[in-house]
């Protein structure tokens, strides 16, 4: 780009539109691959082939709106293939979360501003030196800090924009509540103080040879620096083609990082604004708008999950401190200020599970169930801890029966593929003890051991020999045993 940029700029359009066709290109090139040798090249990328197999299913199912945000993983398990043995929750590319959990809709939009984001990176327009924009008035303020006179002003300023940076982040991300003086919390509070200290040091290293012209001009060096800004072009392609296989896209840091130099490149790109008729009352609207709608979200989004989480994190206190019936109160106020979160109700299930049977914890599993019945978790903790309770006293067992076999079904139909799902609900249809309960427990096993047949050799959860003689053992013995109904 640096030694053919004058070719480049006066075909702009031109080769915009080739290195769309060669991503197309590349794009077609992988699935064809994928599709006629079943996999890709290597192990890892192999795994993410399965990944977008089953992740086509899912789209197949739900191809308008997807399956909703952040809720790929619980519809995977029932899509996944028999040989892909992971339980992922994101499919380590970008563009088919969009389209699994967003539907055909998101896809569109994720397109539209992948064009409008590389059409905008790679207009041919970089800024004036200086010297070029002087005679604007709207520069005469800012000519003062990058001009010897105002040089110590702007340092300074870049000092202070540092400090201030760092110190949000020891406000925002260290936990100062559970320190006490003498404590191994009070080092580790003054060690991770020290540790962002150091970091400013290097924060304002960095800025400083980047901002300075020299040692002997220690004024803001306010020349265009066209090598960096291709540099940075590159480097948010290159980060969007890594998250064809990975999903850092969606990591709080690397997301922000991503929009801080894909945005300060945009700008960079842009015309200068500088001398034109101003829009006031157009951006005091946009302001407006957008004030009002944080403030909105403010109140009915994030204040509620952040007192819900509070609540959440103090009760995970009070159960380290043996305090459960505490820990409920929070997980119940939790549940109460986010109702769509089934975290919190279940969490209050688990607390509620006593060796005799508790109802209650059954009405929050319930609650759980209804908010998110998507969760294979959900219908087997039920069914396991009925299964227990009930184990010792066959009438209670009998009355539970049926909740228990749906329970598992569902759960198996949810996750069709695990093999120790498998082979646990074939030992409690075994204990059920009736004639379908044994045919249909004969049935678990031999599904068990077929689905164990399709791992790989060397796959960590493939049954070893032992483990699968003993599922064979009691497949063999539910064949040769009477009848009983």
């Amino acid at each position: 780009a640096w030694r053919y940029r004058g070719a480049l700029a006066g075909r702009s359009r031109k080769f915009f539109w080739y290195g769309t066709g060669a991503v197309v290109l590349g794009t077609l090139a992988v699935i064809g691959h994928g599709l006629f040798h079943h996999s890709l090249p290597g192990e890892s990328l192999s795994f993410r082939w399965q990944y977008w197999v089953g992740a086509m299913k899912m789209a197949a199912g739900h191809p308008i709106l997807g399956v909703g945000v952040e809720n790929f993983g619980p519809y995977y398990l029932g899509v996944r293939l028999p040989e892909a043995p992971e339980e992922v929750a994101d499919p380590h590319n970008f563009l088919v979360k969009f389209l699994c959990e967003l539907g055909a809709i998101g896809l569109v939009l994720c397109i539209a501003w992948l064009g409008r984001l590389a059409w905008e990176l790679t207009r041919p327009n970089i800024p004036a030196a200086r010297s070029e924009r002087a005679s604007h008035p709207t520069r005469q303020a800012a000519s003062k800090l990058t001009s010897g006179e105002g040089a110590g002003r702007a340092i300074k300023a870049v000092a202070l924009v540092s400090t201030l940076a760092i110190a949000i982040n020891i406000f925002a991300s260290i936990d100062f509540s559970y320190s006490s003086p003498g404590s191994d919390s009070a080092f580790n509070l003054l060690n991770e103080i020290l540790r962002r200290i150091t970091l400013l040091a290097m924060l304002l290293i960095g800025t400083t040879v980047a901002a300075v012209r020299s040692l002997k001009a220690q004024d803001i060096d306010s020349r265009p620096a066209p090598l960096l800004l291709y540099a940075m072009v590159v480097a948010v392609a290159i980060f969007l083609i890594h998250n064809l296989i990975d999903f850092s896209f969606f990591e709080p840091g690397p997301m922000w990082l991503f929009a801080l130099l894909a945005g300060a490149a945009m700008g960079i790109r842009q015309p200068s604004v500088a001398g034109q008729r101003k829009r006031t009352p157009a951006a005091a609207a946009a302001l407006g708008i957008g004030l009002v709608a944080w403030i909105l979200a403010a109140a009915f989004v994030w204040i509620p999950v952040g007192i819900a989480e509070e609540n959440s994190a103090d009760a995970s206190t009070a159960i380290a401190a043996g305090k459960p019936n505490q820990a409920l109160r929070l997980l119940n106020q939790a549940r109460e200020q986010v109702r769509y979160n089934a975290a919190y109700p279940y969490r209050a299930s688990l607390l509620l599970q006593t060796p005799t049977f508790n109802p209650l914890a059954i009405d929050m599993l319930e609650i759980a169930i209804k908010t998110d019945p998507m969760n294979a978790m959900h219908y087997l903790t039920r069914a396991r801890y009925l299964f227990r309770t009930s184990a010792q006293q066959n009438a209670v067992l009998q009355s539970h029966a049926q909740q228990i076999r749906e329970d598992f079904r569902k759960a198996l139909e949810l996750n069709p593929n695990d093999v120790g799902l498998h082979t646990e609900f074939g030992d409690i249809l075994a204990a059920l003890g009736t004639a379908d309960d044994k045919a249909e427990a004969a049935k678990e096993y031999q599904r068990a051991i077929d689905f164990n047949d399709k791992l790989k050799a060397n796959e960590p959860k493939r049954l070893n020999g032992k483990a699968l003689a003993a599922i064979q053992v009691k497949l063999d013995g539910l064949k040769n045993s009477p009848q009983r109904h």
